[in-house]
């Protein structure tokens, strides 16, 4: 029993010390080694996530100093096309809903008529398809089932545009259909083959109306060929909208200085306003506007509520510059629509913070730019409208107003526990993104972090405890191998 005696006294002994020196370090130290290690993860992400952003942001700008300076772009604002498509197309537009507006007051007479006895109508033909230009004319879509009511030609009624195969054999038509999808109203330009066998370039523009229990869409559609340098731009309006669509932005639009929208990729209600004296002087995308025209720079901008959708956008600008008599100077701006979904993907991900930790951007007004996940203000979700107040949000722009300072090699505090905008008790870590205005913050909710640091004690008594056992065991083993041992000396 010796060396049991021996090996357990050992044990003993050392478990009391170690006892002693863990005690008296958490006694002193508290949590701040889990804390610490707590730290590091969290400037991980933020750094991680930023560095991610910064990379989508750079290239974002490098989108737009290249159409700003694509000669095609510039080609548009020398020649002055602008004129030509907000005269044309506002006046497409217009016929499509001066028609939408005629049918819709054909049917509110007639409530009972059922679609072939319309089809049959003279006077409701002659209502729901009219001539738009020389070779145009209007016609209307079934909205639920994606099939031509009426049409110029009457081979098309019962078609469907939108069918798998046309669209296949139509890619422009794909797009059409998915915006008539997406929005109440939508217009684009296009390719059509018509019964004669040519194909031409065409612009259509869709209103959405529901009335005695139909719920249609009256289009107006126009050749280009009519239009003269319309067709031009429509010529460059798929190339550009090809480029707007595999970069993934939501819209695309061109506005010369006086701030007049001579084009945009879906051609929206913007085309043909003034962002200064128009119904959009308001927006933020007039808003835009006075900031890359007065810098004459690159720009991004906030996100905030924009279109009749009431979604959450971010504006890329940048000045389409030509040279002049008096140096560099500006023909137009060139307009990048981003969904704002676009960039809370590029930090809504599992980072292991917890249930209740997060990650969400900032800008110089406290104003979070990213769905926020403790907020329960309505009207913040949507719009925004409340400011982010934290010891880490001031923290980050300090430290952006610190930046020449920790160049140096100065220290900036980076970490830290606090209450954050919701009042919980967190550990937090920011990340200034330059050249955004923008700052990350990545926090994780303290309390419950400190219910994972008494598990980790436990965890390290058990395996005290196990050591115990484990050591006891192979002390019987080596007690009894030594008597075995003795015992056969013995009979020698």
């Amino acid at each position: 029993m010796k060396i049991i005696v021996l090996v357990m006294g050992a044990i003993l002994f050392f478990s009391v010390v170690v006892g002693i020196v863990v005690g008296t370090f958490n006694w002193i130290e508290g949590d701040a080694l889990y804390e610490d290690q707590a730290y590091k993860q969290l400037v991980s992400v933020t750094e991680s996530k930023a560095n991610r952003l910064e990379y989508f942001l750079d290239n974002r700008k490098a989108d737009a100093i290249f159409l700003s300076e694509s000669e095609d772009v510039k080609k548009i604002f020398r020649e002055d096309i602008g004129e030509e498509i907000y005269s044309s197309i506002p006046a497409i537009n217009l016929i499509a809903g001066n028609v939408a507006g005629e049918v819709e007051e054909y049917l509110i007479s007639h409530p009972d008529m059922s679609i072939e006895e319309l089809r049959e109508d003279e006077e409701f033909r002659s209502i729901s398809i009219q001539p738009v230009g020389e070779t145009g004319y209007t016609d209307i879509i079934d909205i639920k089932t994606g099939v031509q009511l009426f049409h110029k030609y009457k081979e098309f009624e019962g078609f469907d545009p939108f069918s798998e195969e046309n669209m296949r054999l139509f890619p422009d038509i794909a797009e059409l259909s998915e915006k008539l999808m997406e929005k109440e109203d939508a217009g684009t330009f296009y390719r059509w083959k018509d019964p004669d066998g040519v194909e031409r370039d065409k612009y259509a523009y869709y209103k959405k109306i529901e009335v005695a229990g139909y719920e249609w869409h009256v289009g107006a559609t126009a050749y280009l060929q009519e239009y003269g340098e319309l067709a031009e731009i429509g010529e460059l309006s798929f190339e550009l909208r090809k480029f707007q669509e595999s970069k993934g932005y939501s819209d695309m639009m061109l506005i010369n200085p006086e701030g007049d929208v001579i084009w945009t990729a879906h051609f929206d209600s913007e085309v043909g306003s003034n962002l200064v004296t128009g119904p959009h002087n308001e927006s933020l995308l007039a808003d835009v506007f006075d900031e890359v025209k007065g810098k004459s720079e690159v720009e991004i901008s906030d996100s905030e509520v924009y279109g009749p959708e009431g979604k959450l956008n971010i504006f890329v600008t940048a000045p389409v510059m030509t040279s002049g008599d008096n140096g560099e100077e500006l023909l137009g701006i060139i307009v990048l629509e981003l969904e704002n979904h676009v960039v809370e993907d590029l930090i809504e991900t599992d980072v292991g913070l917890g249930e209740l930790g997060e990650v969400y951007i900032i800008n110089r007004g406290n104003m979070h730019i990213t769905t926020l996940k403790h907020d329960t203000h309505e009207e913040s979700q949507s719009g925004h409208e409340e400011s982010i107040i934290s010891e880490r949000v001031e923290a980050c722009f300090e430290d952006y107003n610190n930046y020449q300072f920790s160049q140096s090699g100065k220290n900036v505090e980076k970490t830290g526990a606090y209450d954050n905008y919701a009042g919980v008790s967190v550990l937090g870590a920011h990340k200034y993104i330059l050249g955004s205005e923008w700052c990350i913050i990545a926090e994780m909710n303290r309390d419950e972090f400190l219910e994972v640091t008494p598990r980790l004690n436990r965890a390290t008594i058990i395996t005290m405890g196990s050591s115990i056992i484990l050591f006891f065991i192979i002390s019987l083993f080596l007690d009894s191998l030594f008597k075995i041992k003795r015992g056969n000396k013995n009979e020698i």
